[in-house]
């Protein structure tokens, strides 16, 4: 493939518009989802401390905020976890818009990187953000971004996280819903002695020398690079299909919509890491040192 070093036009252009469509489509989101608020029921499990904080308005306003963000929060800012929100079937119907405007403008954000030869690992947030404001300012028609969403081109960087995260819709007729949290807390990848001689080539001054001469005197031939899990988010549910009750597991991330007036039965979970309660479950016969060879890699032995 050829690459050149400044995106076409004709790219940039459609990156834009597809930006359009994606704040236009989130827009249309919030003007619904306010409209019938009467209606539909809406949770934020994080949302103060009682049921009816966390079923009220504001609590719905930052359901909102958090399944249309497409900027980065600032700094002092704290995004809910999850929630759900029930929703009209004109609602979702501009719920799966949103996700498709979100597919058209990551393709086009992927596009514009390859022309830009700009590499995967680069902070691509910033580079099309600054993109961004740079065609909107100079080049485009103001009239297809109202000027809230000017303000947030020129002094917030887009969020592609959230870009990229497709707002989960649910099945009809939901009867319950829980979260709960992936146990697993760490995930451990075997490699060889060359590997972990080239991992440890890479560190600064007495550190690299000290963990080279370890690993040379060592006559193990592989392994265990740990890395520590973030806590995920799951969920279970149960909803009805012909009157079968059918159940369901999920990964969750952040706000799932339920095409319905009513909330489901719902049981809400802290994340380990919020509670003081040791946490107690049956530990597995470890095949590692627990502790590593070289913690500043993460690497340790075998047993």
């Amino acid at each position: 493939m050829h690459f050149i070093k400044n995106p076409s036009n004709d790219i940039i252009d459609q990156l834009v518009l597809s930006f359009a469509n994606l704040t236009n489509s989130a827009k249309a989101i919030r003007f619904t989802a306010l409209k019938e608020k009467d209606e539909y029921e809406a949770f934020a499990p994080s949302y103060g401390n009682s049921l009816s904080e966390q079923t009220s308005d504001p609590a719905r306003i930052a359901i909102l905020n958090k399944i249309t963000k497409i900027f980065r929060p600032a700094k002092n800012e704290e995004p809910l976890l999850s929630g759900m929100l029930c929703a009209s079937d004109e609602l979702v119907k501009k719920i799966n818009i949103f996700n498709r405007s979100k597919e058209e403008f990551i393709y086009f954000v992927s596009k514009t990187q390859r022309y830009a030869e700009k590499s995967l690992r680069e902070n691509s947030g910033r580079f099309i953000s600054n993109l961004m404001k740079k065609e909107v300012k100079s080049h485009f028609d103001h009239d297809i971004f109202d000027l809230q969403t000017l303000e947030q081109i020129s002094c917030n960087q887009i969020d592609l996280m959230s870009c990229r995260r497709k707002i989960k819709v649910l099945p009809k007729n939901l009867r319950s819903f829980s979260w709960t949290w992936s146990s697993k807390h760490r995930s451990i990848q075997k490699i060889s002695k060359s590997q972990a001689l080239q991992l440890a080539s890479k560190l600064d001054g007495d550190l690299k020398d000290s963990a080279l001469q370890i690993l040379s005197a060592c006559p193990d031939e592989a392994f265990a690079k740990v890395k520590p899990l973030k806590e995920q988010l799951r969920a279970n549910y149960v909803y009805f299909d012909n009157n079968l009750p059918i159940q369901k597991s999920t990964p969750v991330s952040g706000v799932v919509i339920a095409p319905q007036k009513k909330l489901p039965t719902l049981v809400w979970r802290e994340p380990p890491s919020s509670t003081k309660k040791p946490n107690v479950r049956l530990q597995r016969p470890t095949t590692i040192e627990e502790t590593p060879i070289l913690p500043e890699l993460k690497i340790h032995r075998y047993l």
